[in-house]
């Protein structure tokens, strides 16, 4: 059996059940906890059964959700008499049913027979596919390409010259979720607790590229005499795409009506020293009043915008990356009249609680964390209270790396899934 994640914060889990909630009033079913998300379960499950659970947004196969009668059409069900309460999209959703949160979908292990012997599964394995079998991914709208008729098509094709390294330039790892990564976290680790803001993902650098030689630096290259073939230069992107990656480029158009990114860039170019790259989350407005993220303002007035720091790298000729830790992030946002992302704490994780250090002490503290620093379903007071805070960043500095976890918070996740259910893109998706 050969199982493959391609996308750990969506794939399937192997999980076993170990406490369970009472819902008031509910006969049919119960409560649990999986990674801290609170899921709605079968009344006749009992503690110690092993199942499978999909986490919020994720899609799940199609003959998964057939062969175990999960669709609410029953004609798509493999036993057409029964119903279950799927949509034909396979999304699993964040909801509230009766006031009882569903931050999940579990189902009992046996589900997965239809496809391989379940008895071959372990609590604990992860899984976006079993034997190149996809059977869950990230939900994801479909969308037409955003470029505009306006936009003339050049008469001949132009000879792009690309300028990036490949080992200079590095985007923004996807960050895990806490939720199922606390087991990582040490007592001892050095943390620090930000706010996860709701923007658009940048990265600013002054990085090594390449250098376009003229004709007579490539006659004489040719020769065998050296020319110098790279220098440093500004290069900028979203959370996937370089905007300036090569010269004599027509401009691309973006989601937004601008290129919120190339005017963040000017803001920060002389910034940004030899070999540092700057990442960060764009907030507020475009120039033309459209907010970066519906009801996410940020104190901005309506056309203005704000950069909030929170990594920072050095690339060396060689290509190795140096992280900054949390605390030279904020001395050199300070240096540099940048802002970095709000902190809630930072410090030794023993002390960010008042916690026993015991073998419940990382459940202890993600039970804890997930009631306090703008969580428990609280509203941004960034944005006078008036949407939902996203959640917070737990980011481990090591000595030359980090890791970094986010936890999001109920009623932000909740505001995802209404807006998919209107068919409203995710931006970050877009990029």
């Amino acid at each position: 059996m050969n199982l493959k994640v391609t996308n750990e914060n969506y794939c399937a889990s192997i999980v076993e059940l170990k406490e369970f909630i009472t819902l008031e009033g509910k006969d049919k079913i119960q409560g649990t906890l999986i990674f801290n998300n609170h899921i709605i379960i079968q009344k006749d499950l009992k503690l110690g059964d092993v199942g499978i659970f999909f986490p919020v947004e994720s899609k799940i196969n199609a003959e998964f959700l057939k062969n175990n009668n999960l669709f609410k059409d029953k004609e798509l069900n493999k036993n057409t008499n029964i119903k279950g309460f799927f949509e034909q999209n396979c999304r699993v959703k964040c909801l509230k049913l009766n006031g009882f949160k569903s931050e999940g979908f579990f189902i009992p292990l046996k589900s997965i027979d239809y496809l391989h012997n379940s008895s071959e599964f372990k609590v604990g394995d992860e899984f976006n596919e079993i034997n190149d079998t996809v059977i869950c991914t990230k939900y994801i709208i479909r969308t037409q390409n955003h470029q505009t008729s306006s936009i003339k098509k050049p008469k001949k094709h132009i000879r792009k010259f690309n300028k990036v390294i490949e080992n200079q330039f590095n985007f923004h790892i996807d960050t895990p979720l806490l939720n199922k990564n606390i087991w990582r976290l040490n007592s001892n680790d050095t943390i620090s607790i930000t706010s996860k803001l709701h923007g658009t993902s940048a990265i600013f650098s002054n990085t090594l590229t390449n250098r376009k030689l003229n004709i007579i630096e490539r006659l004489l290259k040719k020769l065998s005499l050296k020319i110098q073939t790279t220098n440093y230069d500004n290069l900028y992107a979203s959370r996937t795409i370089i905007k300036n990656k090569y010269l004599n480029e027509n401009k691309q158009q973006s989601y937004y009506e601008e290129n919120i990114w190339e005017i963040v860039n000017k803001e920060i170019q002389e910034h940004i020293p030899t070999s540092f790259t700057i990442y960060g989350e764009i907030v507020g407005y475009l120039s033309t009043n459209t907010m970066i993220q519906k009801g996410y303002h940020y104190g901005c007035k309506e056309g203005c915008h704000k950069l909030y720091v929170y990594r920072i790298t050095t690339t060396n000729s060689m290509g190795i990356v140096t992280e900054l830790s949390w605390h030279q992030i904020k001395q050199f946002c300070l240096k540099h009249d940048l802002s970095h992302v709000p902190e809630f704490y930072y410090g030794l994780a023993k002390d960010c609680f008042d916690i026993i250090v015991d073998d419940n002490w990382n459940t202890n503290f993600i039970k804890k964390l997930s009631m306090s620093f703008c969580m428990n379903d609280s509203m941004c007071e960034m944005n006078n209270k008036e949407v939902p805070s996203e959640g917070v960043v737990l980011r481990v500095d090591n000595l030359f790396s980090f890791d970094a976890y986010k936890l999001k918070n109920f009623a932000f996740k909740a505001m995802e899934t209404a807006q998919l259910d209107k068919g409203i893109i995710d931006i970050e998706s877009a990029q």
